[in-house]
Formats: structure tokens, C-alpha cells, sequence
């Protein structure tokens, strides 16, 4: 064991000295994370991959009533996995809800955005379904149609249950108007 006397002051100090770099050694730089934000976590029906929202970017629809910034039961979105678009909901007895889906703090990726407000063909239903896609790159009003042709319409429906067609804007029918950003 050793004494006092065997450890030096300056002998702790020098083994606790940051190490000079050699010549020719390239320092990595340190990694950056972003802070963690509450995001809204689907599990896809079709293949069971998760889908992650970023709760503030879609609006907050599931927070409490004082804090919302769209009155909805339900949302759609698009697994990036499958392709699918799908109903989507953290209320119970809502279209789209499932007891795995929650709130969980995740690192922002990509960038969210509210493609449409997709409306049912039922008369007397006043409940548009919001579409939100996500994107790990910036994405141009031209391209959407072609995108979203790609993608699986099958059992989408409003908050009410009733079906929803796959929107003609993608068939270049109507003049597609792109929405602005949720802020």
C-alpha cells in the first residue's frame, strides 16, 4: 500500500494531463445531438415499423385541450418502410388507435409536413383528416403527386369511420394547392 510519502503532488497531476495529439492525428470532432422533443410513435399495420412525429410539428393534436393547435381525433401518415398510409390516433375508439401507439422523447429528424386535409365523401361529416409526411429532405409542390401515387390508399377513413378516397390531386385532376407548415 502506498504512503504519503510515495505520491508526489506533481505525479498526479502529470498522470491526469490531457495528451498532446501526434503529428499527422486528425482530432474527430465531437458529436452533436440534438435535445430529445416529445414525438408521437405509430406502429404501422402492415409491417410494424415505427413512425415518429414530432408532436410540436404536427400540432399538438393529442395534448390536452389548452395546448392543441388542431381539434383532431386522428391523424395519417406514411410508413417510410411500406409505403402505406394509415389512420393513426392516441384516443381510444378512435380510427387508428392501438395500445402501443404513445408519446416518447425522440432526437428531431427530417423535417414533418402537412401534405392535405383529406375529407371523406360523406355529406354531413365535418371531420378532415390531416396527412403528414416525413421527409429527410426539403420537399417541392411538384413533386408530391408523383410521390404520394406511389404510396398505399388502401382502408384510409375519417375521425368518423367513414372512407376516404385516394385524393385526385394526385391524378393532377384538380390544381394541387401545397398546405402551409403547422408553426
Amino acid at each position: 500500500m502506498p504512503t504519503r510519502a510515495d505520491v508526489s503532488p506533481a505525479g498526479a497531476l502529470e498522470a491526469t494531463a490531457p495528451v498532446p495529439p501526434k503529428a499527422g492525428h486528425v482530432l474527430s470532432s465531437p458529436i452533436v445531438h440534438r435535445a430529445a422533443t416529445q414525438h408521437c410513435r405509430f406502429f404501422c399495420r402492415w409491417c410494424g415499423s415505427a413512425i415518429l412525429l414530432a408532436h410540436e410539428r404536427i400540432g399538438l393534436p393529442f395534448a390536452g385541450p389548452y395546448l392543441r393547435r388542431i381539434e383532431v381525433r386522428s391523424v395519417a401518415a406514411v410508413c417510410s418502410s411500406c409505403s402505406h398510409v394509415s389512420n393513426f390516433s392516441l384516443f381510444r375508439g378512435s380510427p387508428g388507435f392501438d395500445t402501443r401507439h404513445g408519446l416518447v422523447p425522440a432526437e428531431p429528424r427530417g423535417e414533418v409536413v402537412l401534405l392535405d386535409w383529406l375529407k371523406c365523401h360523406e355529406e354531413s361529416c365535418s371531420y378532415p383528416l390531416p396527412l403528414f409526411v416525413q421527409t429527410q429532405e426539403p420537399l417541392a409542390a411538384d413533386d408530391v403527386p408523383e410521390l404520394a401515387s406511389r404510396w398505399n390508399w388502401s382502408e384510409m377513413c375519417c375521425a368518423m369511420g367513414h372512407r376516404i378516397l385516394t385524393p385526385t390531386w394526385i391524378f393532377g385532376r384538380p390544381v394541387y394547392r401545397f398546405p402551409a407548415p403547422i408553426r
